[in-house]
Formats: structure tokens, C-alpha cells, sequence
């Protein structure tokens, strides 16, 4: 909760206006919480999250421009400290892992109900993370080695590879994607095919749609 007379000053994130309207909605019978900036793209949240304090970001993984985890990253090499919470109907058991070794202080899915909402942002004001059921059973494999190589264990470049590979993208057009160079990019094929256990490029379209990587339609 925050100090008497003051509001949790909080920047959100997402492309669409459905959930941006949605996120005000949830917080609306929290009178201490205040979304006082949304954004619709990366590039907007990067700016306003460098121009001013804030006391939370809340922001999804899929951005449009950017990937919102790697946004975060970026955040943090420019200093911002300023704690995350990631609002996304992608797995936490997957995604959260992975936000949360990027620096993310929390994970929420968009089926959350407005009292959990509420509850995250103050959890995280109060200086704890916020980690529901999904999240932590992801996180006990993830700590405990998981036997099954799952893509929480991926590091955030071996993650992008992976599923723009099952997606279909080239090797030349992944490295451009990235910004790297093409043998970086041939050499996490060859580290992924390794510690994945995968033997071809189809096997990373099986291995992404096992795990809700991506979605059926890439296939057809």
C-alpha cells in the first residue's frame, strides 16, 4: 500500500486499446493506484520510462516493434531500475522464467481477475515479487534442472532463434532481425539442436508448437 496520500505512479504498455482501457479498468477500484502514462509501442515506453520516476511499468511481451523482454533489458543497461510488471496471455511458466531472469519483478496473466492485479502492484511497490502458481512451478524446474530441456531455460537470444526458426524465418533474415551475424546465428542453431535434442529445422516447428510457442496456423 502506498505511504497516506500518495499514489502508485505507474506506466503501462500494450498495443492494443482494448487492454489498455482494460488495465485502468482493473486498477479503477484501487483509488492509490494512478495509470498516469499509457503507451502503445516499445519505442514510446522507452521514452517515457527514461524521462521521468515512475513506481511501476506494466508491459506485455509481445509489443509490436520490440519484444517486451528485450525491452527490459534494454531498460536496465540504461539505468532505469524502475521494477516490471509483465501483463501477458502468453505462459508464465515459459515466458515469466524468462522475464524474471531479465529483471522483471513480476508476471500476470490477462485472465487475471482485478483484485490479483491489485495485488501484484502492491506487492511489487512493497519491494517483493509477485509470482503466481504457473509461475512458480516454472521456476522450481528451473532451479532444479529440469530434466526435460523446457525454452524456460533458454537464454532470451537462444529463445528468439528457436522461434523464429519454427516459425519459418531464414537464417540470413534471423540475423537481420537480431542485428548479429549470421555465423552467431549458426552457431545457436547448432547449440539449440544440441540442447533441445532436436535434429532439423522441422523439429524446432514441432518442438515450439509442444510448448505454445507458436501458434498452429504457421504450419498449414
Amino acid at each position: 500500500m502506498a505511504a497516506k496520500g500518495r499514489s502508485i505512479r505507474v506506466l503501462a504498455c500494450d498495443p492494443d486499446p482494448v487492454v489498455q482501457y482494460g488495465i485502468r479498468e482493473m486498477v479503477a477500484p484501487a483509488p492509490h493506484i494512478r495509470i498516469a502514462q499509457v503507451c502503445s509501442t516499445g519505442f514510446d515506453l522507452l521514452e517515457a520510462a527514461r524521462g521521468a520516476n515512475w513506481d511501476l511499468l506494466i508491459l506485455s511481451v509481445e509489443l509490436g516493434d520490440v519484444d517486451g523482454i528485450d525491452l527490459l533489458t534494454r531498460l536496465r543497461h540504461d539505468g532505469v531500475a524502475t521494477p516490471a510488471l509483465f501483463f501477458c496471455d502468453l505462459p508464465s511458466r515459459i515466458y515469466g522464467v524468462r522475464a524474471l531472469r531479465e529483471g522483471a519483478w513480476g508476471f500476470l496473466s490477462k485472465d487475471s481477475q482485478p483484485e490479483e492485479m491489485i495485488r501484484a502492484i502492491e506487492t511489487i511497490y512493497a519491494g517483493k515479487r509477485y509470482i503466481d502458481q504457473e509461475l512458480a512451478e516454472g521456476l522450481a524446474a528451473f532451479v532444479a534442472g529440469s530434466h526435460e530441456p523446457g525454452p524456460e531455460l533458454l537464454s532470451n537470444r537462444e529463445f528468439q532463434v528457436l522461434c523464429m526458426i519454427a516459425d519459418g524465418a531464414r537464417l540470413n533474415q534471423i540475423a537481420d532481425r537480431l542485428s548479429i551475424s549470421l555465423s552467431a546465428v549458426n552457431s545457436c542453431r547448432r547449440l539449440l539442436l544440441k540442447k533441445l535434442r532436436l535434429k532439423r529445422n522441422v523439429d524446432f516447428t514441432r518442438y515450439a508448437l509442444m510448448h505454445g510457442l507458436i501458434d498452429q496456423e504457421v504450419i498449414k
